[in-house]
């Protein structure tokens, strides 16, 4: 289930603007009908701010494989000449 699916620079952007939980619980509100729990949504924000951090800075080209779970990882090719 995808249900953020923006660029790297928009949820950068999102991150750092401090919106990025209430877009993610309005996401979930207008595609499954629902919004998460308190906990739940303190824990997008948390994780999903570091993650933001993190992308700020990096490139992401050549991220490792691996076989832990991840509950939000980047993804995609715009913007990128293969």
């Amino acid at each position: 289930m995808i249900v953020y699916a923006q660029t790297k620079a928009r949820f950068v952007q999102d991150v750092r603007n401090n919106r990025i939980a209430r877009v993610v619980e309005q996401a979930f509100l207008q595609q499954l009908g629902f919004v998460p729990g308190q906990a739940e949504l303190s824990a997008f924000q948390n994780s999903l701010n570091y993650v933001g951090n993190v992308l700020s800075d990096a490139n992401t080209e050549g991220l490792p494989v691996t076989p832990f779970r991840t509950d939000e990882w980047p993804g995609g090719t715009q913007g990128v000449d293969r």
